[in-house]
């Protein structure tokens, strides 16, 4: 007789398709520190999960005599958990699920007929999430009893008393608990890291945004000027000793100032009234509308 156990398996789902989303997102991001991503797949009973994830990968190729329920176990499996017993309630008893399911299997081994029995416990945990619920998924107790073709059926009770033995290790809990928390931590870390990236980003991306958007109103504000300028036929000069401006004709591109309130205008760009006029005149220079 061989008794075997097969480790636990976990898996997620979502009724809403943008939480799927976001759980293979985060399991991309997850794997980047270590983590194992968690599948995103629909809630499933036992039985079926027996048939298309356990024996596919376990016992591929193995004949399948039948798939039943197994109550004992899921009775089992909720006491574990602190779960009422199972009266296929709904409301808050629905809030987690569970069921069971055992599958008998008959082959060769080293050319004699042997029987298998294997089963899981799949717990179903169900959550609001995004437009729907949320589910998160575990199938457990998934233990093989194998024996002799003709004496499996003798040894059920044995079975079921080694399956209600099985319990972790406090070390070994403390030790695997020690390690999710370690590679939790890497991955917030990772996440802020993330969040600091796309911050910055968008922080750019407002900033390039307000500048286009600035430099859009200084042009128009030009543009208007410059027309304005245009309709009442006239520039502006700067005094390039104080930087004030004064606006003349458009039709002189020279002008000077005496720093008493004069000024002369000229067309002639060889023109200058320094030596010709009384006082000291100091030359104004345009000012052209930038685009």
């Amino acid at each position: 007789m061989v008794f075997e156990g097969i480790p636990n398996f976990t898996w997620q789902y979502a009724d809403d398709l943008g939480t799927q989303r976001s759980m293979v997102q985060e399991n991309q991001q997850g794997t980047r520190v270590g983590l194992k991503p968690c599948p995103v797949i629909r809630p499933r009973p036992a039985a079926d999960f027996l048939r298309q994830a356990i024996l596919p990968k376990f016992r591929s190729g193995k004949r399948v005599v039948s798939v039943e329920p197994l109550p004992e176990f899921n009775q089992m499996a909720r006491q574990r958990l602190g779960l009422p017993p199972d009266r296929g309630g709904t409301g808050a008893q629905a809030a987690t699920r569970t069921d069971a399911a055992r599958a008998r299997l008959e082959y060769e081994v080293d050319g004699k007929t042997v029987e298998e029995w294997l089963t899981t416990v799949v717990v179903v945990r169900i959550l609001p999430a995004g437009r729907g619920n949320g589910y998160d998924c575990h199938a457990l107790m998934t233990l093989s009893l194998r024996a002799p073709k003709g004496q499996l059926e003798g040894n059920d009770k044995l079975f079921k008393l080694m399956a209600s033995t099985i319990r972790r290790e406090p070390r070994w809990n403390s030790e695997v608990n020690g390690m999710i928390a370690q590679l939790y931590q890497k991955k917030r870390e990772e996440e802020a890291k993330r969040s600091a990236i796309v911050a910055a980003f968008q922080q750019h991306v407002a900033d390039t945004l307000n500048e286009v958007t600035a430099n859009q109103m200084r042009g128009a504000n030009a543009s208007a000027f410059a027309a304005d300028q245009n309709i009442r036929g006239v520039q502006t000069f700067r005094d390039p000793s104080s930087g004030g401006t004064v606006e003349f004709s458009k039709l002189y591109d020279h002008a000077w100032f005496n720093g008493s309130n004069e000024y002369v205008m000229s067309d002639d760009p060889t023109f200058s009234p320094n030596g010709r006029l009384n006082g000291n005149w100091t030359s104004l220079q345009p000012v052209r509308p930038q685009p």
